[in-house]
């Protein structure tokens, strides 16, 4: 969280994108509103320039795309970025596991290869920072390996 909110606004909570994202995590208002209702959130305010509010959506939001990506730091914050369908569709043409690190330089957008690369570098930092710091925290272990989706099999089609 501290991750995405330096890199959206450098903590400053009045902030507004041209595109009309708002507040320390740069919440668009339609992705403030989905959040909201899927988890359940009726007691929090929309004004999205309130830091609590917004750190709270944001963090559902991350949640959310966290737990869409299987845990996967590199998946959530590309797709925090980008929309999560795009970061869907960079895994999906995985053939094989791939380093993080190389997963990275290889999205198509400069600005989203530069933003995961910066959120993540400024989340190993605020671990260390705040103490709690682990080989989990490391920059490295924030990248991981990306996997392919397991594909499904279909049965075949039958001939009758």
């Amino acid at each position: 969280i501290y991750g995405v909110a330096r890199q959206e606004s450098r903590f400053m909570p009045a902030v507004a994108s041209g595109a009309g994202a708002q507040g320390l995590m740069q919440i668009l208002p339609s992705t403030a509103k989905w959040t909201a209702s899927r988890y359940q959130l009726s007691d929090i305010p929309m004004n999205l320039s309130d830091p609590v509010a917004n750190m709270t959506l944001g963090a559902y939001y991350l949640k959310y795309l966290s737990d869409r990506f299987d845990g996967q730091k590199l998946l959530a914050t590309a797709g925090y970025n980008a929309g999560p369908g795009r970061s869907a569709s960079w895994k999906k043409k995985l053939k094989e596991p791939q380093e993080g690190a190389i997963f990275a330089e290889l999205i198509p957008f400069r600005e989203t290869r530069d933003y995961v690369k910066h959120v993540l570098a400024n989340t190993a930092l605020y671990h260390q920072v705040l103490g709690t710091a682990s080989s989990e925290s490391r920059l490295t272990a924030l990248l991981g390996t990306v996997t392919p989706s397991p594909s499904i099999d279909m049965p075949a089609a039958s001939t009758e």
